[in-house]
């Protein structure tokens, strides 16, 4: 099984950037159909960075944001 993530679609909303991409899964030859779509919201991590939630796991953020950074 392979995964292609292609056609990013940069799109402002407000001060933030949304991005798109088109996700195909491959089986062999086999394309499944039809492609999902993600969302990516490029400010989402910060803004879960700046919240001072006491639920959250900051450990987990931190390492989040040094993977995705």
């Amino acid at each position: 099984m392979s995964f292609l993530i292609h056609d990013q679609v940069p799109v402002m909303r407000g001060e933030h950037c949304v991005e798109t991409y088109r996700l195909s899964v491959c089986l062999g030859d086999v394309r499944f159909e039809p492609d999902l779509k993600l969302v990516l919201d490029t400010g989402f991590q910060d803004s879960l960075m700046a919240k001072d939630d006491s639920h959250r796991n900051r450990a987990l953020l931190d390492m989040a944001a040094d993977v995705l950074g």
